[in-house]
């Protein structure tokens, strides 16, 4: 009797998981891609690039002066007197100090501005994979720019429709 509850069992098992396998269907997408090829991304790395471009600029003038008091102090350090040389060389280490910090300051505005809106961009892709999911019944729909895929059929790409969608959505 034992034996054969536990053949029915496996019996059960093996056709209800072949049911299932039988209406599972996964497809995936590259979100990275998306977001690179995407109208909205492309902006926003234009955005980003001139904003890098701005504080770089700001960078550079504040190392010219520096290296404009740097030549001054190696110039005439010999020929100033005590005082006046402690006075350039504080203003110069505090120049230097300045600049390290505004660069950092800088970094991190970049990063954070560059996070902000590749996240804001990201979850609107993740709702239009959403909607693409429940309109062609994918069960699940993968990340592939992970490299987590190894293979996957080319027709169950859906990241051309995805940047297509996107795209027609913001513009």
């Amino acid at each position: 009797m034992k034996k054969f509850i536990a053949i029915a069992i496996l019996l059960m098992m093996a056709f209800s998981t072949h049911a299932i396998a039988s209406n599972l269907k996964i497809g995936y997408a590259n979100l990275q891609r998306a977001l690179n090829e995407s109208e909205s991304g492309k902006r926003a790395k234009i955005s980003l690039k001139a904003e890098a471009e701005k504080y770089q600029k700001e960078i550079t003038a504040k190392e010219d002066k520096l290296k404009t008091l740097k030549a001054e102090i190696d110039k005439k350090i010999s020929v100033w007197n005590k005082e006046t040389k402690e006075t350039k060389v504080r203003a110069f280490q505090a120049g230097l100090k300045g600049l390290q910090q505004v660069t950092q300051k800088y970094d991190t505005a970049l990063k954070k501005s560059k996070a902000q809106s590749e996240a804001t961009i990201i979850n609107d892709l993740r709702e239009i994979v959403k909607n693409i999911a429940k309109k062609k019944s994918y069960t699940f729909v993968l990340e592939s720019s992970a490299g987590a895929i190894l293979y996957a059929p080319e027709n169950n790409n859906i990241t051309d429709e995805l940047i297509k969608q996107y795209n027609k959505k913001t513009r």
